[in-house]
């Protein structure tokens, strides 16, 4: 680890982790990696090594929460469970509107797994908060909005998926589109997942509080990076509710984001990143 500190000697490094033969470096300051250049090559002891770069580890989502949330809300949120580094929620390029949820980076992994136990399932107002893992394939702001919606609220015993699939392709037609079924019974809430962000966002501010039999349903982003799929069966198992903490992302993650998240903030005052 000394001879990869020594190889990087002109970057400020926190901390070197060893991993399959490649090397993780974690940068003192996110802003550093906008100065990284990633067809760099390096040579140790005459052997070709990958070094890849990340800001952060411990990133968690917190996700399903009200969209009137604003940062000091979140903020007192998240920073009951320990020492907080950095906290945003997830603003839409196009309106300036919370999406209803946010990240957050806890100075301990203790505090991080804390938060992660008790947000995860956490009942604030109306909704039913989610918490987990960022995953690690994260490494660009647009990857960050969510292309993946959770509809609750449906009429009881609804159970017409032409007619969902029908009104959730007012704006495309989802690649997925699911009512929640258990032993054949329909449930109150169903999924639908779209190719790129855009169309989840426009799908989500067209149909969030539609009227459907005389309900108002309710559309709401969900962790990013999470295949529909994936959760549909989780959510199953859990009850709809999100209370079975079967963790779908794995243990333990290592996003790189802040980087351009910084240079974001910058250019854009709609994409606030708060640090302790």
């Amino acid at each position: 680890m000394i001879e990869i500190r020594e190889l990087l000697a002109e970057w400020e490094v926190q901390s070197v982790t060893i991993q399959s033969g490649s090397a993780r470096v974690a940068l003192c300051s996110p802003e550093m990696l906008e100065e990284w250049d990633r067809n760099a090559v390096f040579t140790l002891r005459g052997q070709r090594i990958t070094i890849v770069p990340s800001p952060t580890e411990m990133l968690l989502c917190v996700g399903r929460l009200p969209i009137t949330y604003s940062d000091q809300q979140f903020h007192n949120l998240v920073s009951t469970y320990g020492e907080v580094r950095r906290y945003f929620l997830m603003i839409s390029e196009k309106t300036g509107d919370c999406k209803g949820y946010g990240f957050v980076e806890y100075v301990t992994k203790e505090a991080a797994l804390q938060a992660k136990n008790a947000l995860d399932g956490k009942q604030i107002l109306d909704y039913t908060a989610v918490c987990d893992w960022l995953d690690s394939s994260h490494v660009t702001v647009r990857s960050l909005h969510s292309k993946c919606l959770y509809i609750d609220h449906l009429p009881s015993n609804y159970r017409d998926m032409g007619e969902f699939r029908r009104i959730f392709s007012t704006v495309v037609n989802p690649p997925y589109c699911q009512i929640a079924l258990r032993n054949g019974c329909p449930q109150d809430w169903g999924l639908v997942e779209f190719i790129n962000e855009d169309d989840a966002e426009r799908t989500q501010q067209t149909l969030d509080g539609y009227l459907l039999h005389g309900h108002r349903i309710r559309v709401s982003y969900y962790i990013p990076g999470v295949r529909a799929i994936n959760l549909y069966l989780k959510l199953l198992n859990d009850g709809g509710s999100n209370k079975g903490k079967s963790a779908l992302l794995p243990d333990p993650p290592a996003p790189a984001v802040f980087q351009q998240l910084q240079s974001l903030a910058k250019q854009n005052p709609l994409h606030r990143i708060f640090k302790q």
